[in-house]
């Protein structure tokens, strides 16, 4: 699947390889703990859920809470890619 990280990573990895030359890429896994108000506070940052018709982000809200309990826990991971332009290969 083309959504998938991995294989955006390895295209973007390829671009750079073969514009600029060899590349690293660094992933920088982390998380953030939120508890329940502070993940209801998260979830409004979020647009679709800020476009929702009023009627609905209360229930919405309260079913995720329920759901959470005392909190949750999201997962992120920072990625780097790394490349430097080949000035012999560019110069040609």
């Amino acid at each position: 699947m083309p959504d998938e990280p991995d294989v955006r990573f390895a295209e973007i990895k390829e671009e750079l390889e073969t514009n600029f030359g060899p590349a690293e890429l660094h992933r920088f896994p982390w998380e953030r703990r939120f508890d329940a108000d502070g993940y209801r506070r998260f979830m409004n940052t979020w647009s679709d859920h800020r476009r929702l018709d009023p009627k609905y982000p209360v229930p919405l809200e309260e079913h995720v809470m329920r759901i959470i309990g005392d909190g949750a826990t999201v997962e992120y991971v920072a990625v780097l890619f790394v490349a430097r332009r080949d000035l012999v290969r560019v110069a040609r």
